[in-house]
């Protein structure tokens, strides 16, 4: 495998250290907890992770696609608040580890965004991860909401509601009192 390659998937491991995904879909923390990961700002509240836990873990429907791939779709909560409320659609592509009776689990690739498909990121697995990875490992992208094959994010009501929020943000960055005045009004 050369550099590059090597350097690329050795990302890919690293951003995904510490969990791990079983060959039956359950994810497993396998940090220690440390007296500051209690507070830190980029761990999952309780309150939010009960409130993630509640939604039921949809069964999804894979299909063959792409010759080497398996998708899917899963209708998720737009807000986890309301998890009965208001869903969207959102796309899920893995490919799946070439040896399926030695599987470790999966690995979800994210390209870290904005607006890039991770569907598209793990359909191209197999041009910068290693045999080693690709025999051991689905590969699982998932694209946000609004990105890629999942469903559009209806963010107003109206183009006319629109073109009015936008209004405002004609100046790039507000720097003069005015300008920061004249945006936050306008937003």
């Amino acid at each position: 495998m050369n550099a590059g390659r090597r350097l690329v998937a050795g990302g890919v491991i690293a951003a995904l250290a510490g969990t791990i995904v079983t060959a039956g879909g359950a994810f497993a923390d396998t940090t220690a907890p440390s007296p500051a990961a209690a507070v830190s700002p980029d761990r999952t509240s309780a309150a939010e992770s009960r409130k993630v836990d509640a939604v039921p873990t949809p069964v999804l429907a894979w299909s063959a696609c792409f010759e080497i791939a398996e998708c899917a779709t899963v209708r998720l909560p737009l807000d986890y608040d309301q998890p009965r409320g208001a869903t969207t659609e959102v796309a899920v592509l893995r490919v799946k580890a070439k040896d399926q009776a030695n599987k470790i689990g999966s690995l979800f690739v994210n390209p870290g965004g904005p607006s890039i498909p991770a569907t598209k990121l793990a359909l191209a697995a197999p041009s910068f991860m290693s045999d080693e990875l690709l025999d051991r490992f689905d590969i699982v992208g998932v694209d946000p909401r609004g990105i890629g094959s999942s469903q559009n994010v209806r963010c107003f009501a109206s183009g006319e509601d629109q073109a009015s929020a936008l209004d405002n943000l004609g100046v790039p960055f507000p720097v003069s009192k005015a300008e920061k005045q004249a945006y936050i009004k306008g937003v």
